[in-house]
């Protein structure tokens, strides 16, 4: 496996949950210490692709009985962005997302902003685009 380095914005966020399965997938998430609605999710999935983890996305979100949408934004060979919006479902609280899929020789990293509140400010929205491009998998 890889390893990943991720960029925040300047306030304070810290380790909440690191989960491994069965040495194939591994999640680790971090939490804004100033605002409860904000997580940063880090997850690696061996042997697939940005266009599969996608297209499972893609497939998931016909589970939600809110509305539910996920628009890809960027494709490049080896990685797709896209974002993801849930408002007014029974299950879940209104959410943004924002993920960077990354292609790397034994599957993917796919790193998750998620902010419980939809939509996020335009200019919030760019700032974590720009940050999720910033990381590096190494």
């Amino acid at each position: 496996m890889k390893d990943v380095k991720i960029y925040v914005d300047h306030r304070r966020w810290k380790l909440k949950d690191q989960y491994k399965y069965a040495k194939v997938n591994m999640t680790v998430e971090y939490v804004s210490e100033v605002s409860k609605k904000e997580k940063l999710t880090v997850h690696f999935v061996k042997n697939t692709t940005p266009e599969f983890y996608v297209s499972i996305q893609e497939e998931g979100i016909k589970l939600f009985d809110g509305e539910a949408k996920l628009n890809v934004f960027d494709k490049k060979k080896n990685e797709q962005m896209y974002e993801f919006i849930l408002k007014n479902d029974s299950a879940e609280e209104d959410q943004h997302e924002l993920v960077r899929v990354i292609k790397v020789e034994d599957g993917i990293f796919a790193i998750h902003y998620t902010m419980k509140k939809a939509p996020m400010a335009k200019k919030h929205r760019q700032k974590w685009i720009d940050l999720l491009l910033k990381a590096e998998v190494k």
